[in-house]
């Protein structure tokens, strides 16, 4: 008997509702000259209406604009079939996989794919067909995992599955203030695939729960087969470890090449300075909080500063840096237990940070392009 029999029951009754809201979708095939225009310039695919998302799909595919359609009413009927048929002839050999359901009471065309991809046969697309894999798993693997969260998107095609690991979880700082739980986000459609690690961060001091994510990793069906998916949807689940151990390697990675801003820096040093009404966190303030070096760089009174202009201004402070200074800080006697859980908080929010002040911003030019009037 498996340790994940009562998750794999759970995963099975979700299945059935999938399978229930999704049962009207018949995959089609048809070529662009069975693609028309009615009188009431509508797109019809096979005389079926199309949604606007098979529409925006196909002007696409032409590499057409949007507003196309309106000139059918502008121009007489020879000259829209010239048209028509110079799009036909120079797009003849593009073929579609179509996603038919029943709205209303009538069929439509919900979805469309171009035949470019690798489908062996219509069974392919269907998204039920992962579940098997991801059960599959779940018997060979050891570790018991329960359910965090099943959402089926109606709209999208898309089964979204997010499942934590039942018997782990990381004390972070060893006080029961923050604890992360590793946990996987699996979502699947017709044609992607998306895996990502995650901690669901329980922090204890308000009881607030907060799911931190690693970096997506996606497989779309134009690249790799059904088989490719089906065996990551096992890999994920049997080597959940090393997704976590690469999340933790991703976020150092990503604090290591990263420096705090001025404005960033001195959340940090206020975040303390509250909490110094002793006047206990006097030398921290003085060595790990220090701003000598930034007022010699930039000579200026920081307070007199706009929120904007120190958000640009460097702190000099590698972020990866400043995190060991903090936890080395919360770790030993430097900080009052009454402290110790808020910093903690603070110092993991850092860590997850997902995007830093000084990150992604152009290189200032200094030039001037000259009015034209």
């Amino acid at each position: 008997m498996s340790v994940n029999s009562v998750l794999i029951d759970e995963i099975n009754e979700f299945r059935d509702k999938v399978i229930e809201n999704s049962s009207d979708r018949n995959i089609v095939n048809f070529k662009l000259n069975n693609v028309d225009v009615d009188e009431e310039n509508r797109l019809l695919i096979n005389n079926c209406e199309v949604t606007r998302r098979v529409l925006n799909k196909i002007l696409s595919f032409l590499r057409i604009k949007n507003q196309f359609l309106k000139y059918k009413k502008e121009l007489d009927k020879g000259d829209w079939k010239i048209i028509r048929d110079i799009l036909l002839q120079a797009n003849q050999k593009m073929e579609f996989y179509g996603v038919k359901v029943n709205q209303n009471e009538k069929e439509i065309i919900w979805d469309l794919f171009k035949k470019n991809i690798d489908i062996r046969d219509s069974s392919d697309l269907d998204i039920n067909k992962y579940f098997d894999s991801l059960i599959s798993s779940l018997y060979q693997t050891d570790i018991e995992f329960v359910k965090k969260n099943f959402e089926f998107d109606n709209d999208k095609n898309e089964v979204i599955i997010e499942l934590l690991e039942k018997n782990i979880s990381v004390d972070i700082f060893e006080n029961n203030k923050d604890i992360w739980k590793p946990g996987i986000h699996l979502n699947w459609s017709m044609l992607n695939l998306g895996v990502m690690p995650f901690f669901e961060r329980l922090m204890c001091s308000n009881g607030m729960i907060v799911n931190e994510y690693g970096f997506k990793t996606n497989i779309q069906r134009k690249n790799f087969n059904t088989d490719k998916i089906e065996r990551e949807i096992i890999s994920t689940i049997l080597n959940t470890h090393e997704k976590h151990g690469e999340l933790i390697k991703e976020n150092c990675n990503h604090l290591n090449k990263s420096n705090l801003s001025v404005r960033e820096f001195l959340e940090f040093k206020k975040f303390i300075s509250k909490r110094n009404e002793s006047k206990e966190y006097n030398m921290i303030l003085g060595n790990v909080f220090n701003e000598e070096e930034i007022y010699k760089n930039y000579g200026t009174d920081l307070k007199e500063k706009s929120d904007k202009w120190l958000s640009t201004a460097n702190s000099g402070r590698n972020a990866f840096d400043f995190l060991n200074d903090l936890t080395y800080l919360n770790s030993h006697d430097f900080i009052n237990k009454d402290h110790k859980a808020d910093l903690g908080v603070q110092i993991s929010n850092l860590f997850f940070k997902k995007a830093f002040d000084l990150e992604d911003v152009a290189e200032f030019k200094d030039f001037r392009v000259q009015k034209v009037y």
